[in-house]
């Protein structure tokens, strides 16, 4: 019995560590890929509105130079922390490398928005100790809606989402922008 039980908690951290981001605890990619095709089919089948924030951290790699991986690291750490405290439990949150993906249920375009907005403020007002001195972080992020893409897909909704995080960064970042179908995304902050 003894060793079953230890198999079977092996399995289940192995388990785990497929779907979690080991450094923010965070679902990884691979989970996110898969719960965002059942979540556009739901929303598709049952006509619900769904939405995806993606958010980085402008300039990691200045940040990586200035004060060392393992900063950006609790960087990232408490940036997962934070976000987790103002979402919604419905809410997917997800870690892939430098980018966050917010998977935001039974929510349009405008109240998503507002979600990154909130995630935006609540970064702004935040500084990050660090070994030498506090350190504040701005955040780029971009919001795809699925009922305003021409293809209703998952694979679709997450590149819309970081195409509007693209435009975000290359316009000087610390904004949230919106996808636009006409892929002329809107400027919101």
């Amino acid at each position: 019995t003894f060793h079953e039980d230890t198999d079977d908690d092996l399995q289940r951290n192995l388990y785990e560590s497929t779907l979690r981001d080991r450094l923010t605890g965070l679902f990884s990619r691979n989970y996110l890929e898969n719960r965002l095709e059942s979540d556009v089919a739901m929303a598709l089948r049952h006509g619900k509105p769904l939405a995806v924030a993606m958010f980085a951290v402008d300039e990691p790699q200045r940040l990586v130079q200035q004060h060392g991986q393992a900063v950006l690291d609790h960087v990232y750490r408490e940036l997962a922390r934070r976000v987790l405290e103002i979402t919604r439990s419905d809410d997917l949150l997800s870690r892939s490398g430098d980018e966050f993906v917010h998977v935001c249920r039974d929510v349009d375009a405008m109240r998503a928005v507002r979600a990154a907005m909130r995630i935006h403020a609540t970064l702004a007002d935040h500084s990050f100790s660090t070994p030498t001195e506090p350190l504040h972080i701005t955040l780029s992020l971009g919001v795809a809606d699925l009922a305003l893409l021409h293809e209703p897909t998952a694979d679709a909704l997450l590149k819309a989402s970081e195409s509007a995080l693209m435009v975000a960064r290359r316009t000087g970042g610390n904004k949230v922008e919106v996808y636009d179908p006409e892929n002329e995304p809107t400027r919101l902050v």
